[in-house]
């Protein structure tokens, strides 16, 4: 087996590569680097393997991947995955011409250019999509008291970006930047974002709808006041208050604090005056 063949990074060694840096990446984050100090230590464990008995060139590899590195950590695996190959090719290159093609400049120019669309394109899917949706089938079983509730929290949080963080990992590695073009820019993704986000926002509407207890003491002859809005906007007049919220903090771009301090003090004055319990 040649020196060249003997660079190449097995599977495990993959694995392990990865999974260092996903178990640690948000116990040894700093304002300065974020996890930057991570994925340093993620390039030392295989910096042996690229450049036996070099310590410049394993030097010149963990302080090149030292600096700042902040993008979304799941769907991330995918620029992980492509650092990890290129060093690898780097490595390659050195061992078999001694001058690489790929330089340290492409390594971090690749770096600082995809940092920050895989962090939109990971939030988006996180956050809007993915989290809502198991925040509004777990939450509702969870208060019931059936333990589901907790096994479906845990895989549409934890388990989900364990899976997505090493799947695209590795997608990254072989399919290399035209995996990324395509993840980041496909229009089928994107309407199944739209499609997933409308459903989640429905989810989440509906989970606000049922949890949240707004009722007044107003009645009339015939019905109270609460179930005559109810008869006439089923659910909507409990979304009323988050609704009114929404609109001061996005619209008016009202201070939360001031928010809170008025509603503490509206709630005050209405059980005050009798209008709520």
């Amino acid at each position: 087996m040649s020196d060249v063949t003997k660079k190449k990074l097995s599977k495990k060694e993959l694995f392990l590569n990865h999974l260092y840096f996903y178990m640690f990446t948000y116990q040894a984050q700093s304002q300065s680097r974020k996890a930057g100090a991570v994925l340093c230590a993620s390039f030392a464990m295989i910096a042996d393997k690229l450049y036996p008995g070099n310590p410049e060139r394993q030097k010149d590899l963990m302080e090149r991947h030292s600096g700042f590195y902040m993008t979304d950590y799941t769907w991330g695996g995918t620029l992980h995955g492509v650092l990890v190959a290129l060093e690898e090719s780097r490595a390659m290159e050195i061992e078999k011409e001694g001058e690489p093609e790929i330089s340290t400049d492409l390594i971090e120019g690749i770096k600082s250019g995809l940092m920050a669309p895989l962090a939109g394109f990971g939030d988006t899917i996180n956050q809007s999509v993915v989290r809502a949706a198991a925040i509004a089938y777990s939450q509702p079983m969870a208060a019931a008291g059936n333990p589901l509730g907790a096994l479906i929290g845990f895989l549409g949080n934890d388990f989900y970006r364990w899976l997505v963080s090493f799947t695209t990992f590795f997608l990254g590695y072989k399919g290399g930047l035209e995996f990324v073009e395509k993840l980041t820019t496909s229009k089928t993704v994107d309407v199944a974002l739209t499609i997933a986000g409308i459903f989640s926002m429905m989810m989440m509407g509906g989970l606000a709808a049922q949890n949240i207890n707004f009722s007044t003491t107003i009645s009339f002859t015939s019905m109270t006041f609460d179930e005559m809005i109810e008869t006439i906007l089923p659910g909507l007049y409990q979304l009323a208050p988050p609704f009114i919220v929404y609109w001061l903090l996005a619209k008016k771009k009202v201070n939360a604090v001031w928010i809170l301090i008025g509603i503490m003090v509206i709630c005050l004055v209405l059980a005050g005056v009798g209008i709520i319990a």
